[in-house]
């Protein structure tokens, strides 16, 4: 036996159903809610993993203890200095420390260089880490635990896109005697050994245009190759232009450019030999002429070697066919569809269908290269952007989520939302106002015969629904 079931009338009404529609919405959004709250997110992955580590974990009263943030970077993957360069963004701690506890500057190790579309970085493409010296409270009592703890934030980058990363650290420990593990010692020794070491004799430096010279006291006896200079002064290289370097004496001479003169003192780090570092700070002096060359460890923007595999042809045609190859996707191929059902209806005129064809790709080609342009102007002024960064949000997860429950619903008739036509009005006020809609209005000016009346109703719902 067939079973017939008739639903009352008020439960199948437009207003009934948006109420149930909200209903089942509410419900979902509060259930997404909980289960957010009871079960752990999963955590993003990370392309520099980042830990905390202190050289003791039983610090005496009034001591001083070194802590290290670890970096590891994935492979083709690398954080920034603290002065990262053209790009990119360093290491920002937020430090959550005991009453009377107190932190030191950063100590970074010595970098590396990396160039990118012409832009010079300063990376670690390995592990490394950054020191940092924390007071302990002259007022601790033994046996006494403490947190520390500390907000991180960070930049993970590729050769083609950043990725902004956090994560919050922490290291418990009990007030004791002080005492050093040998392992911990060995361990925190060799992130030491990857410090700069500080010059304790000023450099010198002088410019001329744009073009400077820094002379840094280095004695004669010393070995020294594959040298380059990281300004740790901000805005005041150009970091991507070539290097070099000479010897003359008991001096080592590094020309480089600025983007424009200036004077007082500039601090910096000279890289020389097998990742070896001196920390430089240099004022206005002279500086000595002549000298052998020596070799240079960082390539810049103009050397030749950086030259794109593909010239720009290659590019463009791979570029349109990634864009064919876009419209045959499903989210894009019905568009495409309504479009040209569009053109159809215009009734045959094909002047109108092939400027209303050209504004329609002049249009979409304007908005591409506008939401580009602001891209890679943001990226290039530092900021990590992207496509897609907001996917990795939860909030913005859930959120794509319900508007995808609530498009479906609308799709199996739950609700139904009125269209959108922006511009409409205006392009049939310009249709109206063309040829076609000439004739229009001689069409409807004819009121001589009632015959006509159905000509009139018509041209006035196909023609000029407006007039």
């Amino acid at each position: 036996m067939q079973r017939i079931v008739t639903l009352p009338r008020e439960f199948t009404a437009p207003k009934h159903i948006m109420l149930r529609m909200g209903q089942f919405l509410l419900a979902l959004f509060v259930a997404a809610g909980m289960a957010h709250a009871q079960v752990p997110t999963p955590a993003a992955p990370q392309y520099v993993r980042a830990s905390m580590a202190a050289e003791t974990r039983s610090p005496a009263p009034g001591d001083t203890v070194t802590v290290a943030i670890v970096m590891d970077p994935k492979p083709g993957w690398h954080d920034y200095w603290v002065n990262p360069g053209d790009a990119g963004t360093p290491l920002e701690l937020a430090w959550i420390l005991p009453t009377g506890a107190s932190v030191g500057p950063i100590r970074a190790p010595v970098p590396e260089t990396l160039i990118v579309s012409g832009f010079m970085n300063h990376v670690y493409k390995t592990e490394h880490a950054f020191l940092i010296d924390l007071k302990i409270p002259q007022s601790a009592i033994v046996g006494q635990n403490l947190t520390i703890k500390v907000d991180a934030r960070w930049s993970a980058c590729s050769d083609l896109v950043c990725v902004p990363e956090s994560a919050t650290l922490s290291v418990p420990m009990t007030i004791g005697s002080g005492t050093i593990d040998n392992a911990d010692r060995r361990r925190f020794d060799g992130w030491r050994s990857a410090l700069p070491v500080p010059l304790d004799r000023k450099a010198h430096y002088a410019i001329d245009g744009n073009r400077i010279d820094i002379a840094i006291p280095y004695p004669r006896s010393a070995d020294a190759s594959r040298v380059w200079f990281f300004a740790q002064s901000e805005n005041l290289f150009r970091y991507a232009a070539p290097q070099t370097a000479r010897r003359t004496g008991d001096w080592l001479i590094i020309s480089s450019e600025v983007k424009e003169p200036f004077a007082g003192e500039i601090d910096g780090l000279l890289r020389f030999n097998d990742a070896q570092g001196l920390g430089i700070r240099a004022t206005p002096g002279t500086v000595p002429a002549g000298g052998a060359a020596v070799s240079v460890f960082g390539k810049g923007a103009a050397t030749p070697a950086q030259t794109p595999p593909l010239g720009f042809g290659w590019i463009l045609a791979f570029s349109v066919l990634g864009g064919l190859l876009l419209n045959l996707m499903p989210c894009v191929f019905p568009i495409l569809g309504l479009k040209a059902l569009s053109l159809a209806k215009m009734g045959g005129d094909e002047g109108a269908a092939r400027r209303d064809a050209v504004a329609y790709t002049v249009g979409i080609i304007m908005s591409c290269l506008v939401l580009g342009g602001i891209m890679l102007a943001l990226r290039a002024a530092g900021e990590e952007v992207g496509w897609a960064f907001q996917l990795q949000d939860p909030a913005i997860v859930l959120l794509l989520l319900l508007l995808m429950v609530a498009v479906t619903a609308n799709l199996a008739g739950l609700f139904e939302v009125g269209g959108i036509g922006a511009g409409e009005a205006l392009t049939q006020k310009a249709a109206c106002q063309g040829h076609s809609g000439r004739a229009c209005w001689r069409l409807l000016s004819q009121r001589r015969a009632p015959a006509r009346s159905w000509r009139r109703q018509w041209v006035r719902l196909c023609c000029c629904p407006q007039v």
